[in-house]
């Protein structure tokens, strides 16, 4: 190989001219490449990848080492009598412990800000002095509160709650009240 006056090119470092014939050149570029490629993903980035001590690479680079293809000593290719274990496979993930809601006397004394915060806001509510009726609907029943004044006459709270099936099929109160409590956790409650 020459440069464009006919001399062969030379290396500042190597004091004799490089001539290699242009398929060892293509060779050792292959090579090169190929070496990048067998590094895992992300590696060749990581500031770690640098080699301490280096004062030429910036910091953040990575710099990776080729060796020599004379060096370069190919693995063994495995017996094709060797059975090559198969990995085992993933324990399956524990099961979710099931998510427990409160028992339906839980209503009983809580506030209108308490109850928004459990069940959202009502499908209805209507003003009956001296009480309050908030009504929660699902598909399978209906829950009616009955909010009355406390002592100091300004709030009201839950003093008595009851629920009704909406079908055919009777629902627990239990039942009827976990219900609203999902329907509200998903944003679905009405």
């Amino acid at each position: 190989m020459t440069a464009f006056s006919g001399r062969p090119l030379q290396d500042p470092l190597f004091p004799r001219p490089l001539n290699f014939p242009f398929p060892v050149l293509v060779l050792l570029m292959a090579l090169a490449v190929s070496g990048c490629g067998l590094m895992p993903e992300g590696e060749a980035a990581s500031p770690a990848a640098a080699p301490p001590g280096n004062p030429q690479a910036p910091p953040g680079l990575a710099v990776a080492r080729v060796s020599p293809p004379s060096a370069a000593v190919p693995a063994p290719a495995p017996a094709p009598s060797a059975a090559v274990p198969a990995p085992a496979p993933a324990p399956p993930e524990p099961a979710r412990p099931e998510k427990t809601y409160p028992e339906p006397a839980h209503l009983s004394g809580l506030d209108g800000s308490r109850i928004l915060a459990l069940l959202g806001v009502p499908n209805l509510k209507r003003q009956d002095d001296p009480a309050e009726i908030w009504q929660y609907q699902t598909p399978a029943c209906t829950l009616h509160l009955f909010l009355y004044r406390t002592a100091k006459g300004k709030d009201y709270t839950v003093r008595h709650f009851e629920t009704r099936a909406r079908g055919k099929d009777g629902v627990s109160e239990k039942a009827c009240f976990t219900g609203l409590l999902k329907a509200h956790e998903r944003g679905q409650a009405g």
